[in-house]
């Protein structure tokens, strides 16, 4: 089932951007923002955050050859960028220019910079269409100062270009068009070849065979969408889904899906309240989700700053919490993970041009936390389990089920907020305490007497093997006698009050020395500035500080040991190295690091 979830304001205004998923983030990149100051500007990257759904803006890159061949692209829109491996490609783009010149996005290092190619670069163009099959790009159609129906790829191996000879009958000559891969096929749809008020609007599919460069002939579809350019497609379960678009300055919001066995079309009613007529939306997918977000409703109006998000199988949560949202129903009673996610459902976010690159809320850290430390957690449940505490033998099976009822009592008491309920659960406990005492002392004075009859038994057979194995399971594990203290002369002190007298004297002194005859001369440090890194934190820093963790320490409040975090420090350090970075860069600190672990040590009264 189909449902329109989350519906948000406050994001970058863009239309006709690139931008692509990564784990549980989106990036976004530079597009048409109306105002011309920020047009003139370098291109910016905005993230948005998945989880906390909430957006930032990274801060701003220096433009500069400083950096091998660092070199910061300018504010364009039409452009198109797809993601191979870690690394953001981006490509073609407008901005009173036409573009061809290919620019990369690390991830990792969140930077911009501008590879070397080789090969035969394709012409400057925008609205083209991208799309990525292993590590190749490929590029079709576009427009300049004509339209184009030619096919470009790019092996990022060799970072060389070429242009693709093909075969068959291609498509006509397009711009604004999608090209979706599924499987090995290239599913081209849509596009205008003469302009957005005069031009003819397709609305074929056409499939290009990436193994053989050939353009197939395909049947032709009994029903089928309007003809449209600067829609937003996206595949799911290897079928072709596309949203949106404009034809003649009308544009559209209906949802259409493409299946490739049956060559066929099916218009698709999602439940919810899904957005408005829109073009120039940008779309990645997430899961089971589809965010789509920009764009704007005709070519004079401002592009919008709202986001929705198309659950393709929500879950019986997340109908839930849209259920409360619906009708307002009241939230006190709900979990704080549960009222915080609601907050975040509903709250538009205000981060429109912000250069600060913050983070709206700190509910980002927070979550990218639980994440972490979610994944720690359970990977050492599933590979090395709970340790099992050995069950005594002389304990018998009532007493067993005593000591669980009583661990029930306290759990229920921990659990209790009233309390006088607590107070209650509490004597209970107690009472079950008295029990669990009365019985295991029964039957340990019934397992020291079958042991003390079976030694006699032994000693009377003069089995000295079984007799000795008996009395050193009733003598228990051997005790550390304490060493002997011997006082100034080398005299052995055998009573109790001259070794502690003799302790005294060490210690007083030992911390009663007097102060040094000759002053050492410490001569001033000069002042000299200390070349610091403040820079993002790097993968080779969090392995050297997971390497230098003292492993057999207690675990805090996260229930995550240092010999955890030591079993695999280059794991660790891709688990942490977001996370950690998004720290430094917000200066939010999990609220979770900032809660110490108090442990009460009982220790019995003196008689």
């Amino acid at each position: 089932m189909l449902c329109w979830t989350i519906s948000k304001a406050g994001g970058p205004k863009r239309a006709c951007h690139a931008a692509v998923a990564v784990r549980n983030k989106l990036y976004s990149f530079g597009g048409y923002c109306k105002t011309k100051d920020n047009m003139d500007q370098m291109m910016d990257v905005h993230v948005f955050n998945t989880v906390s759904l909430c957006w930032k803006k990274l801060p701003p890159v220096e433009h500069g050859r400083g950096d091998g061949h660092l070199e910061v692209p300018s504010m364009r829109y039409g452009h198109t960028g797809v993601l191979i491996e870690d690394t953001v490609y981006l490509w073609g783009g407008y901005w009173e220019v036409f573009y061809n010149v290919l620019y990369a996005f690390d991830v990792d290092a969140h930077r911009l910079f501008k590879p070397q190619v080789s090969g035969t670069v394709p012409e400057k163009r925008c609205y083209h269409s991208a799309c990525v099959l292993g590590k190749a790009m490929f590029i079709h159609g576009g427009c300049n100062s004509g339209y184009t129906n030619d096919t470009y790829k790019l092996d990022t191996s060799t970072m060389v270009w070429s242009v693709i000879n093909t075969r068959g009958t291609a498509p006509p000559v397009s711009a604004g068009h999608s090209a979706t891969i599924i499987g090995t096929k290239m599913f081209v749809f849509g596009g205008c070849d003469r302009g957005w008020l005069w031009g003819q609007y397709y609305n074929t599919i056409r499939v290009f065979d990436t193994e053989t460069n050939l353009w197939m002939s395909t049947p032709s579809a009994q029903l089928l969408p309007g003809g449209r350019w600067l829609h937003s497609a996206f595949t799911y379960n290897g079928e072709l889904y596309i949203f949106g678009g404009e034809k003649n300055n009308w544009t559209f919001n209906e949802v259409w899906k493409f299946s490739p066995e049956t060559f066929s079309w099916k218009k698709v009613e999602p439940k919810g309240k899904g957005p408005g007529p829109m073009q120039g939306r940008c779309c990645c997918m997430v899961g089971d989700h589809i965010i789509l977000f920009g764009g704007y409703k005709d070519r004079v109006t401002t592009p919008t700053d709202d986001l929705y998000i198309l659950d393709f199988s929500p879950s019986l949560k997340t109908l839930c919490k849209l259920t409360v949202i619906q009708y307002g129903l009241d939230q006190s009673e709900l979990p704080h993970n549960i009222r915080w996610e609601l907050v975040a459902m509903t709250t538009n976010n205000n981060n429109n041009n912000n250069s600060s690159g913050h983070i709206t809320g700190t509910g980002e850290v927070e979550e990218e936390w639980g994440n972490c430390k979610k994944s720690f957690i359970e990977t050492c449940e599933q590979v090395l389990g709970y340790r099992k505490s050995e069950r005594k033998d002389w304990i018998a099976d009532d007493t067993w089920q005593a000591i669980e009822d009583r661990r029930d009592l306290k759990a229920k008491g921990n659990r209790e907020p009233d309390r006088e309920k607590k107070e209650q659960w509490r004597q209970e406990y107690q009472q079950q305490s008295r029990i669990v005492k009365k019985k295991t002392k029964r039957d340990k004075r019934r397992y020291v007497n079958d042991l003390a009859c079976e030694a006699e038994v032994a000693a009377g057979q003069r089995n000295m093997k079984d007799l000795y194995r008996i009395t050193s399971q009733l003598a228990g594990k051997n005790r550390t006698i304490s060493r002997p203290v011997k006082n100034k002369e080398g005299k052995l002190l055998t009573l109790e009050t001259q070794q502690l007298e003799r302790w005294r004297e060490h210690f007083h002194k030992l911390l009663n020395r007097p102060p040094p005859e000759i002053t050492p001369e410490i001569s001033m440090v000069p002042n000299k500035t200390m070349k610091i890194n403040c820079g993002r934190i790097s993968k080779d820093e969090i392995t050297r500080a997971i390497k230098k963790l003292k492993a057999g320490k207690a675990p805090g409040v996260d229930n995550i040991s240092p010999d955890i975090l030591k079993a695999d420090p280059k794991a660790t350090t891709e688990v942490l190295y977001h996370l950690l970075n998004n720290i430094w860069d917000t200066e939010v600190i999990p609220t979770e690091w900032k809660t110490g672990l108090m442990v009460t040590l009982p220790k019995k009264r003196k008689t």
